[in-house]
């Protein structure tokens, strides 16, 4: 065991910003803010005796550079010759900064707008567990999402409203696993703590959405039209990985695999789709104590594509026994009849003084 307690550090740090750009019509508020921790950590693990080492390379000089990658043992383990007992220190890495802009300007006392932007830089760093022991294997995790909105309001009439609304998000992840054997393969061998394999992921989503909602207020009625369309966009993808097992030293020793596993690359393919939504609702004051809601929704999901044609779906019930619908072929059926009812009561019993409301819907 480590003798010394892991050192942490935290620092945060930030600050905002706000006033009016154009006497009262535009105004601006900015805020940032920033975090820095290292979190120490003690690394335990089972590696080979450089008498084992030696053994191997003489007996499997392929193995070499597989035993390069097992750092060296700290402590011998009672009853082996072969496994020691490996004790370092590593660091969990947190670094973020963020920042949110928005601007409000007032074109007229039926008119006004605002522009917000939000950004998120992070970047995280952790030792690489394989099955609850460590060695000097670390996985790093990149991510920078982003995400903005234009809004505009237009008061048509103190009983007449419309707002529109323009956004974006961007979600973004890139793994890496930062392995000290450098191949897609980790090794396994029985006794030793798995070194970990090469691979790199990403992940990208880019969401673009239009959102239109008009209010109309008639007597008791509050009416309620609105109309949605997002365009989606994901990248995805990653570099090959696999496992070689050996069951045991001995095995390791003469350089038998027991067992091997292979994923191939899975090229960053480029899934997009758009959906659609729209909706009427009418809130129906019948009573000051009693409000129905009764509204419909139309929902158009739809299902992705791959841009480039590239991909082979795989589905039994539309494409054979061997399940396989050829390049380029559609991901299904995409639902268009999608329609929800929905009903909704609001009632405070006047016995009950006012005080008790009951709500229910479908």
């Amino acid at each position: 065991l480590n003798p010394h307690k892991p050192a942490f550090r935290l620092n945060q740090f930030g600050g905002s910003l706000g006033g009016p750009i154009v006497r009262n019509r535009t105004f601006f508020y900015f805020t940032s803010e920033g975090i820095r921790q290292t979190l120490g950590q003690t690394l335990p693990g089972f590696v080979p005796t450089d008498a084992f080492k030696a053994q191997a390379a003489a007996a499997s000089p392929a193995l070499i550079p597989i035993l390069n990658a097992y750092p060296e043992g700290q402590l011998p383990v009672a009853g082996s010759t072969q496994v020691a007992e490996f004790v370092g220190s590593g660091r969990q890495l947190d670094h973020e900064n963020s920042a949110m802009l928005r601007v409000d300007h007032h074109f007229s006392a039926a008119d006004t707008a605002y522009l917000r932007f939000n950004f998120d830089a992070a970047v995280s760093q952790i030792p690489l567990a394989q099955g609850g022991s460590y060695l000097n294997d670390k996985q790093q995790a990149v991510s920078r999402p982003v995400n903005g909105e234009l809004e505009a309001l237009h008061i048509f009439s103190s009983k007449l409203v419309n707002e529109l609304k323009f956004g974006f998000n961007r979600g973004n992840v890139y793994t890496t696993n930062q392995s000290a054997l450098g191949l897609p393969y980790a090794v396994s061998v029985s006794g030793f703590t798995t070194l970990a394999n090469n691979q790199y992921k990403i992940g990208v989503g880019n969401s673009f959405s239009y959102i239109d909602n008009l209010t109309l207020v008639r007597a008791a009625h509050t009416l309620k039209f609105g109309v949605e369309v997002r365009r989606i966009q994901l990248n995805q993808g990653n570099t090959p990985s696999g496992t070689v097992s050996f069951s045991s030293s001995a095995n390791f020793l003469a350089n038998s695999v027991s067992s091997a596993t292979y994923a191939a690359e899975l090229p960053v393919n480029g899934l997009r789709k758009t959906e659609a939504y729209s909706y009427v609702e009418d809130e129906w004051k019948l009573r000051p104590n009693l409000t129905l809601n009764l509204g419909v929704r139309y929902t158009f999901y739809n299902i992705f594509h791959e841009v480039r044609g590239k991909a082979i779906p795989f589905d039994f019930s539309t494409c054979g026994s061997a399940g396989f619908c050829g390049k380029g072929a559609s991901f299904g059926n995409p639902n268009t009849l999608d329609v929800d009812p929905r009903l909704s009561v609001t009632w405070a019993p006047a016995m009950l003084g006012g005080k008790t409301v009951l709500r229910g819907g479908f």
